[in-house]
């Protein structure tokens, strides 16, 4: 039976038709990814020499919220030079990344597709760069890397792009 927590300690409850058995796993002072596996809990019970014995086997997943252990560097390019930008985020699940850009001053963020690519590292691990070919003026502005996994809620950063255009004497 998978069992699934953030907190330290998990209640695992297993019913039959005419017992309940509550069991408590308390691992202290902290759960870390190390502690995910199977566990076995054998109760045993003695009565008028009589022994009885169960063993109740479950799966502990250790979950983590996605957080982003190197962000992106602002970058300033000339035209027509190309741009990159770099992101990793660790969690339990593996997150995902996805790059968005906002456009100029404005809250609307645009879903940039096929400018990145995700590179798995590890079991938790996620690195991500993104390609931006050809800069020119029009694609100044902030980029966003963000980190999710369905474990809590989304997280981000970013970084800014300039352009500077070239200058040519006559």
């Amino acid at each position: 039976l998978p069992v699934e927590l953030l907190p330290n300690a998990v209640t695992f409850m297993q019913e039959t038709s005419s017992t309940q058995l509550t069991l408590t796993l308390d691992i202290s002072p902290a759960l870390y990814p190390t502690h995910q596996g199977d566990y076995v809990c054998t109760a045993v019970n003695s009565h008028n020499s009589v022994q009885t014995q169960v063993n109740i086997t479950f799966s502990l997943v250790v979950v983590a919220p996605p957080s982003i252990v190197m962000s992106p560097a602002s970058l300033t390019v000339v035209h027509p030079d190309t741009a990159m930008f770099s992101c990793l985020a660790e969690g339990r699940p593996r997150p995902n990344i996805t790059w968005l850009r906002r456009e100029g001053d404005s809250d609307r963020l645009e879903q940039l597709t096929g400018l990145f690519s995700n590179v798995a590292l590890g079991e938790d691990s996620l690195a991500s760069n993104l390609t931006v070919p050809d800069s020119g003026p029009a694609i100044a502005g902030e980029y966003i890397c963000r980190a999710e996994n369905g474990v809590e809620e989304v997280t981000e950063t970013s970084a800014n792009l300039t352009v500077n255009g070239v200058c040519v004497y006559v």
